[in-house]
């Protein structure tokens, strides 16, 4: 039995008669999307299980936000297969603002964190959604100090997020999401190109 991408998988009666389990695929549509500007310049592809919201994350998040003005969304019954359409469309297609899957493009280390961008965005991909300011900079590889520095000087993205607790009331905490460090990585590598 073949389902609609052409993947095969043991009907009922085959299973009974070879003594194989039936396979079932896991099904989790999830949409491949493409942002592009006003001239059809493609500026990033990715995946989502939401490209809606994911688009919202990009706009909140993403310096290059403001120079969407169409996305293009296909869907895929399986992450996988989306996984690999995205990995294939930055290496064929070659994305203004990717960062992975771009092996061309890792140069050296962003400021001098002793890691190459491929190397950080995969820290980054283990990590959190949002840090504190030491785990950035464990992420990064660089100081507390370091972090407080870019924020300082607006070279950081981050967000204050107040907490509440009955015993010490609210709080304040800043925060930096792993999109304000994946644009700190991607602006940093434009800035040292020749």
């Amino acid at each position: 039995m073949t389902d609609i991408l052409g993947k095969d998988y043991l009907t009922r009666e085959e299973a009974a008669v070879t003594g194989r389990r039936k396979e079932q695929p896991k099904l989790t549509p999830t949409a491949l999307y493409r942002h592009f500007d006003a001239n059809g310049v493609l500026l990033y592809v990715g995946v989502s299980l939401s490209a809606i919201e994911r688009l919202r994350q990009h706009r909140d998040a993403s310096h290059w936000s403001r120079e969407i003005a169409r996305v293009e969304i296909k869907w895929f019954l399986h992450r996988s297969d989306a996984l690999n359409a995205e990995r294939e469309a930055v290496r064929k297609e070659n994305p203004k603002y990717n960062v992975q899957h771009r092996p061309q493009r890792i140069g050296p280390s962003p400021k001098g964190t002793g890691l190459s961008r491929q190397e950080l965005t995969a820290r980054l991909v283990r990590f959190e959604a949002m840090y504190e300011i030491g785990k950035a900079a464990e992420a990064l590889n660089i100081s507390a100090a370091s972090i407080r520095r870019l924020i300082e000087t607006g070279q950081l993205g981050y967000c204050e997020v107040a907490t509440y607790t009955v015993r010490y009331g609210e709080k304040i905490k800043t925060m930096i999401s792993g999109w304000h460090l994946i644009d700190y990585i991607e602006s940093t590598m434009r800035s040292e190109k020749p």
